[in-house]
């Protein structure tokens, strides 16, 4: 029986079709869910390697802050599009905003939810730096390492 499901909100523009899923696996089974929504600092504040030379720090600062803008802005997007989905389908749920790797925070939320629903891109870089190639297969990993295994019968 599925109670809880766990939601990725990566990008406001993902999270349409990942919200809807998600909202109908939970009118279907009663469930609540909860809308995760990770700033990956570490990553956002990457800026590659740099030049010597006056001016430099400011640019960079001022970059790092741009990206924080516009992270906060995608996840506002996110969450009230996850709010108002939720709300007209009289769906219960919750939001979590979290700074941190990515993979252990959803690593640790899992273990208190029965199903999860994120989208096949834009997991958690909100459309602002890169996101890396291989991120869906590291979150399975990250997530199945977390799993007991299954008992044969």
């Amino acid at each position: 029986m599925i109670k809880r499901i766990l939601v990725g909100l990566g990008t406001s523009r993902s999270a349409e079709s990942v919200v809807s899923h998600a909202v109908e696996l939970a009118k279907t089974n009663g469930a609540e869910l909860l809308g995760l929504a990770v700033i990956d600092q570490t990553r956002l504040e990457w800026t590659g390697p740099r030049p010597i030379g006056v001016g430099v720090e400011a640019l960079t600062a001022e970059l790092r802050h741009d990206r924080m803008e516009k992270v906060a802005a995608e996840i506002a997007k996110a969450n009230e599009l996850f709010a108002s989905k939720c709300g007209e389908a009289g769906v219960t749920h919750r939001t979590c905003e979290r700074t941190g790797d990515p993979f252990e925070i959803a690593a640790d939320l899992v273990r208190y939810h029965d199903l999860c629903v994120f989208g096949l891109s834009g997991l958690f870089e909100h459309d602002v730096v890169p996101e890396p190639t291989d991120s869906l297969e590291r979150l399975v990993a990250t997530l199945g390492v977390m799993l007991p295994p299954a008992s044969g019968g």
